[in-house]
């Protein structure tokens, strides 16, 4: 709730989110498995598995995937505030995917549940030169493991959550060797974290403190490009968030101020503070919010030591961003007749030293801290529903202006890009007995695909319809939907798994036992 300001504030350092899951007393049992199959060589297929004991709960879920896809971007070489100098690039793709998720609850008491959950995926993409060969044939294999533990202690008005995270990524990319050059690059990467947070909660205050600690590794090697080797990089970094929260009740008004603060020491910047003040009121139907914030972000692995290749290259001497941010917004929620609930957030963020991705020397992208940029936004979502879980509609709308407010060009002599950012969501679903359909309308304004804001893909919009029909024999459900897809833009194409432009179909049928 808008108004619970120190249980979002904490939550802003766990780095991850466990979905709780209420376990049932008696033992039950569900397998679903379910295929798809489309247009554009389009197949998978996944399995999953749900087993409930006593106070315990066990989930098993493995997929695979293939397409087949046409690759399409634009790629603007001068990066500045128009389209001179932009070219298309048009290729195909293969991406082939394989994944398996497990996780684990136990509940020995109402008041301490042990969560649990973990996956593995590993994909394969081809993306082979276009016909001049002018740039390279390339060929990405990933692999990613992570896994997460969090303990829960619940006792009337304490909360004690411990969380342990996982993270091992291997990445293997390569490319022939051109004119353009060529690599053979290896990349693992690593992260464990560890957190406690504990929280007091009364009916009129709340105060929580968490701790964590996270370590980064990083080792690169370029087998074709000695000088693309990275070498092993490490980075530990300690945090500690106080938050509380203060709440007055009058009639229908709650009135919850609320703040928090942040203290974050690493090598590369120490004793950062960040710290956020929120003012929240509820009323019957209505509750309005607005919080004023200020804060350091450091720059992550990635841009400190970005893995080099013929695109970008990593800045060790990147500095903290800093950011002033303020954010009003309120949520109107009717029951009667229609279930509604519509929510409205403005938001406005100065920085100094935002880091941006430009081009620089060598027509390479780097990382580098502006002196000044802005960024303003909003976001709104509708949502009604006419006799509960039979007919509802839901309509997203975000609109986000970026702006570079330096005087001069970086020192790279190059201006960041205007590239404002839009998309418009409605979402329309009835259900009946056994048949439901859904229908969707989506538009899409530029999608950019790299940090540096120079490539995109042209603005679409798209219309999905989805009829499906559900049938029972003996213990097994039986699903069934066909969707039918229509590209309303014929010059957007497919990055990776988009749609491609005109029609798409897909059917797909699922069993539940």
């Amino acid at each position: 709730a808008p108004g619970n300001q120190s249980a979002r504030y904490g939550n802003q350092a766990m780095g991850g989110v466990v979905n709780f899951v209420l376990v049932p007393p008696k033992r039950s049992e569900q397998t679903n498995l379910s295929t798809s199959l489309g247009s554009w060589d389009q197949r998978k297929v996944s399995i999953s598995n749900d087993l409930h004991h006593r106070n315990w709960s066990l989930n098993l879920h493995a997929s695979m995937d293939e397409a087949t896809n046409r690759f399409s971007y634009i790629d603007d070489f001068d990066a500045d505030e128009n389209d001179n100098g932009s070219i298309e690039t048009r290729n195909n793709t293969a991406t082939r995917h394989r994944s398996f998720w497990m996780g684990a609850t136990w509940q020995p008491t109402r008041a301490i549940q042990w969560d649990n959950q973990g996956f593995f995926n590993k994909g394969q993409q081809q993306l082979p030169g276009p016909l001049l060969e002018l740039t390279p044939d390339a060929a990405n294999q990933t692999e990613q493991t992570h896994f997460a533990s969090q303990l829960l202690i619940d006792r009337q008005q304490w909360t004690i959550t411990s969380r342990s995270v996982l993270d091992y990524s291997f990445q293997h990319q390569t490319a022939r060797q051109t004119i353009f050059g060529g690599h053979d690059l290896t990349t693992t990467t690593s992260m464990l974290e560890q957190s406690l947070k504990i929280h007091q909660n009364t009916d009129w205050t709340g105060i929580s403190v968490e701790g964590s600690w996270r370590r980064e590794t990083l080792d690169s090697q370029d087998n074709l490009r000695a000088q693309n080797s990275l070498g092993e990089h490490d980075r530990q970094t300690v945090a500690v968030v106080v938050a509380g929260e203060a709440t007055w009740k009058y009639r229908s008004l709650v009135v919850s101020p609320g703040l928090a603060v942040r203290y974050e020491d690493s090598p590369s910047a120490s004793a950062i503070f960040t710290n956020q003040a929120g003012l929240s009121l509820e009323l019957e139907k209505l509750t309005t919010w607005i919080k004023f914030g200020t804060g350091y972000r450091l720059p992550d692995f990635w841009e400190l030591f970005w893995v080099p290749d013929v695109y970008a290259v990593g800045n060790p001497l990147l500095k903290p961003e800093e950011s002033f941010d303020r954010e009003w917004g309120f949520r109107l929620a009717e029951f009667s007749p229609l279930h509604i609930n519509f929510v409205t957030t403005i938001f406005q963020q100065d920085y100094a030293g935002l880091i941006s991705w430009v081009r620089g020397y060598g027509n390479q992208f780097y990382p580098e801290n502006l002196d000044s940029a802005r960024i303003r936004g909003i976001s709104t979502s509708l949502s009604c529903s006419l006799w509960p879980n039979h007919l509802t509609t839901d309509v997203t709308l975000d609109l986000k202006d970026p702006r570079n407010l330096t005087a001069g060009p970086n020192s790279y002599l190059k201006y960041l890009p205007y590239r404002p950012l839009s998309n418009f969501t409605w979402n329309t679903q009835w259900n009946l007995s056994d048949w439901y359909f859904q229908t969707s309308f989506h538009s899409q304004g530029r999608t950019y695909i790299r940090k540096a804001n120079t490539k995109w893909l042209d603005p679409f919009s798209e219309w999905n319809c989805t009829l499906g029909y559900q049938t029972h024999y003996r213990s097994t459900i039986i699903t069934t939907d066909l969707s039918l897809l229509n590209v309303t833009d014929e010059r957007y194409e497919v990055l990776e798994r988009y749609p491609m432009p005109g029609r798409h179909w897909a059917v797909s049928i699922a069993l539940t036992y």
